[in-house]
């Protein structure tokens, strides 16, 4: 009877062994199992103003088995607006598994808007495979905008001023703008918004008053055209008016 159940014990532990040891595939020896990097999905950087360079540190997790790091790539439209601190300035290297790493994205943006691009890591631990997290980011900075961008004065009479339409600058920024100069062409007239140069601050805007001045009757054109310190400039508006030798008749009244 002893000698019967240390048979099937033996029997049952063969089994267990195989069970355990034996690749599903039933190659010999088993192939490790493939790996994988769990990224974020998404890395923001928020505002940056442009010129400047903004940092964020995007960590990551190899996992099951350690991998081989074979590539860090960033693509996408605004790619040149970010820049990836290899992990250890080693692009390729072993990850050990479950122990969190890091990499430092930098923003840099050139423009103003938003930007985005995607940061592509490539491994080995298996089949090779790549993942990707999505980089986004605002440029920031001086920035104006002149409204409208042309305006049309009604027929005026010849040596009288017609009412003021208003052209206006404003700041859409996140820094101050500075109006450094006005220039105007044609017969118009123009009241700014204060003495030059003048300092618009965030979020605030300056009205620049413009009146049609004919000399004699018949069509006028000119050009209200402001300089300032944002990007982009100068800035212009359109101007266009009709002078007249006498004013119009009054309706129902003789001519």
């Amino acid at each position: 009877m002893t000698t019967t159940l240390r048979l099937l014990t033996a029997a049952l532990a063969a089994v267990c062994a195989v069970a355990l040891f034996a690749p599903a595939a039933g190659a010999w020896p088993p192939r490790p199992e493939a790996g994988s990097i769990r990224l974020p999905e998404q890395a923001d950087l928020g505002q940056q103003r442009v010129g400047t360079t903004g940092r964020v540190d995007v960590s990551f997790v190899a996992s099951p088995t350690d991998a081989v790091l074979t590539g860090v790539a960033v693509v996408g439209p605004d790619a040149g607006d970010f820049r990836v601190t290899a992990l250890r300035g080693k692009p390729r290297r072993a990850l050990i598994s479950f122990v969190r790493e890091t990499f430092r994205v930098e923003f840099r943006p050139t423009s103003l808007g938003p930007k985005r691009a995607r940061l592509v890591v490539s491994m080995f631990g298996g089949p090779p495979r790549a993942t990707a997290t999505r980089l986004s980011g605002i440029g920031v900075g001086p920035s104006a905008a002149l409204a409208p961008g042309s305006l049309d004065f009604p027929p005026t009479v010849a040596g009288r001023r017609s009412e003021p339409q208003i052209a206006t600058l404003s700041n859409t920024g996140v820094d101050p703008v500075t109006i450094t100069r006005l220039q105007l062409r044609g017969r118009f007239t123009l009241k700014a918004c204060g003495r030059l140069p003048y300092r618009i601050a965030p979020g605030q805007h300056c009205e620049i008053a413009l009146r049609f001045l004919p000399r004699s009757a018949g069509d006028v054109t000119g050009a209200l055209t402001v300089h300032d310190t944002a990007p982009g400039g100068p800035r212009t508006v359109e101007l266009t008016g009709t002078g007249l030798s006498r004013a119009p008749p009054r309706p129902g009244s003789e001519p």
